[in-house]
């Protein structure tokens, strides 16, 4: 069965990598700021320790309360509206990424670290809009392999994951202060956009035969 899961089309079908780089975007700004916030918000933001700590708490009750919000309210408009499936991840994909894009880069450049704190927030809880979204693609264009699919591209988001505490590192290093950190939420910014044309492009709601057939 392993010999004819079909890996070679997993990485080289323009819709199957589309979705992978979305999850390495996912990766990047999620663990990114799981492993940083305190950092930012501790040396850029001048938030003492036990406040940043309890701060930190903020963005991910965000997370979880859109997530279920949006899902209820596309879950609406596909009933009272007839929105479809595409429609509906085209939407919150572009929420998500172009949410947490524009957020973060707003939030390097705010010099009220109140406010700073807010973007952070609302950067980091709209990623939870991809649950609509990314979350869901892999069922729809592959029914039969949608769990290999979904591990591969969990697996690049943790990789991710793992490259993005080293790229703050480095920029934070190269550029001091907050020039560091504003590098790094552009450079976001461009991952987010880049993901953002793919998705438009490529992404699709129907069942991709390649995808979903047998390798010979």
């Amino acid at each position: 069965i392993a010999r004819r899961i079909p890996w070679k089309t997993f990485f080289t079908n323009r819709v199957s990598l589309t979705y992978f780089f979305a999850n390495w975007v996912f990766g990047f700004i999620g663990f990114m700021l799981l492993s940083e916030m305190p950092s930012y918000l501790t040396e850029i933001l001048n938030f003492n320790l036990q406040s940043a700590g309890l701060l930190c708490i903020a963005p991910y009750a965000g997370m979880f309360i859109l997530s279920m919000s949006f899902g209820i309210f596309f879950e609406s408009m596909q009933e009272h509206y007839n929105w479809s499936n595409r429609l509906v991840r085209q939407i919150a994909q572009f929420i998500a990424f172009g949410g947490s894009g524009s957020m973060l880069i707003i939030c390097g450049y705010v010099d009220n670290k109140f406010i700073a704190y807010s973007f952070m927030v609302f950067g980091q809880a709209l990623l939870g809009v991809t649950q609509c979204g990314l979350a869901c693609v892999y069922i729809e264009v592959s029914p039969r392999y949608s769990s290999f699919m979904n591990t591969i591209g969990n697996t690049i988001g943790a990789i991710a994951g793992i490259v993005g505490p080293i790229i703050v590192a480095s920029f934070t290093t190269t550029w001091s202060g907050r020039q560091g950190w504003e590098n790094v939420f552009l450079l976001t910014g461009v991952m987010c956009t880049i993901s953002l044309i793919f998705w438009s492009l490529f992404q699709t709601s129907d069942i991709v035969d390649e995808l979903n057939t047998p390798a010979n």
